[in-house]
């Protein structure tokens, strides 16, 4: 069976990166009184979770301390890091830099497609996973 490459992963993400447009357009209704439109780009480009945005929000509407903010953030993210740690256990055969570029960008929605596709699959090509992120994160 032939392996899937890059532009299969990346269909295989496209029904959760079209739900990533809908809740970006909330968090960005909701942080528009709190945040400049660059702010709020800047935040969707290196706070990669959504849930943590919407928890920055509310602590910058409350004028949380700085600290606070960021130890909240690193918390909500920290799950990311499990998550990387079990599907890096799938792609052992994979270079260091693969897996750190496919840990990078890593979601709970991309790492459940990953578990998806493993229930069909031995194995996954490494660039199949690089589709599924990249397209959930330009999403």
């Amino acid at each position: 069976m032939k392996e899937k490459g890059f532009w299969e992963g990346v269909q295989a993400a496209m029904p959760t990166a079209l739900g990533y447009v809908s809740i970006g357009l909330a968090c960005g209704i909701i942080g528009a009184p709190y945040v400049t439109p660059v702010e709020m780009g800047l935040m969707s480009l290196f706070v990669y979770a959504g849930s943590a945005q919407f928890a920055m929000i509310a602590l910058i509407a409350v004028q949380a301390p700085v600290a606070a903010i960021a130890m909240t953030v690193f918390l909500i993210n920290l799950r990311l890091f499990l998550l990387s740690l079990h599907a890096s256990t799938y792609f052992r055969h994979t270079s260091l830099w693969h897996n750190i570029g496919m840990s990078s960008l890593l979601t709970d929605e991309t790492y459940g497609v990953l578990m998806g596709e493993l229930v069909h699959r031995d194995k996954v090509n490494p660039m199949w996973m690089h589709g599924n992120n990249l397209n959930s994160y330009l999403a």
